[in-house]
């Protein structure tokens, strides 16, 4: 009986016509399963137009919980190519929260290279979306994205920092999420704890952030913060 409840899902959830019809199970049984088609972006300087390697992207859907945002439901990281491409894969389908997804960050996407700011991108929201949807793909996908040079003080890059490891559309990160995702996460640390290595040592702002990416590293290693 349930596999024929998730098999209906899906099937409905594709068949949908507008996304407030999609995932109606979800809504009724709590039966919520979530996918994306996946996508692909490319990556360029925004002054001079041409395409950047090696800019790291980090994209996470994030889940409604008890009490708000309740993590990531699904977490993908890519680096683009000579020619600025960044693809990031099918998912899906997977269980998920019965309360949806938070439209918006349903994925939000962040993109870093040394010398750049830091971009964050939020998904479309369409109208009459709903949270329940079953099908996230990203708004942008096949679009050209522009990164701008970083030109600002040793203090204002480690606040571009703080927003690779932190952006403001992440929650916390539950013990099942970070087992899940563990490498993923502890690459991007590793990315941050790089680059701060170069800041001047006398910034509070620099130690701040050091400790937090500590504590955020003995988690995601020992489940201890």
């Amino acid at each position: 009986m349930r596999a024929l409840a998730i098999t209906a899902t899906i099937l409905i959830s594709l068949w949908a016509p507008t996304p407030a019809d999609a995932n109606p199970l979800c809504r009724w049984t709590g039966i919520c399963l979530y996918l994306s088609p996946g996508f692909k972006v490319t990556v360029v300087d925004a002054e001079s137009g041409k395409p950047l390697s090696g800019v790291y992207g980090w994209a996470e859907w994030t889940q409604y919980g008890a009490h708000g945002r309740g993590g990531p439901l699904m977490v993908q990281d890519a680096t683009s190519d000579a020619a600025g491409h960044l693809s990031f894969p099918h998912w899906g389908p997977t269980f998920g929260s019965a309360g949806g997804l938070l439209l918006g960050t349903d994925p939000a996407v962040i993109f870093f290279k040394p010398g750049y700011a830091t971009l964050l991108v939020e998904n479309g929201v369409p109208l009459g979306a709903s949270q329940h949807s079953a099908i996230r793909g990203f708004s942008h996908s096949g679009e050209t994205l522009r990164l701008q040079p970083f030109r600002g003080s040793p203090a204002e890059w480690v606040e571009q920092l703080r927003q690779l490891v932190y952006p403001p559309f992440s929650s916390g990160v539950a013990n099942q999420q970070r087992d899940q995702f563990r490498e993923l996460y502890l690459h991007r640390l590793a990315l941050a704890t790089t680059e701060l290595a170069q800041v001047p040592t006398d910034l509070p702002s620099l130690r701040d952030l050091q400790s937090a990416l500590t504590r955020s590293e003995r988690f995601f290693r020992e489940g201890a913060r």
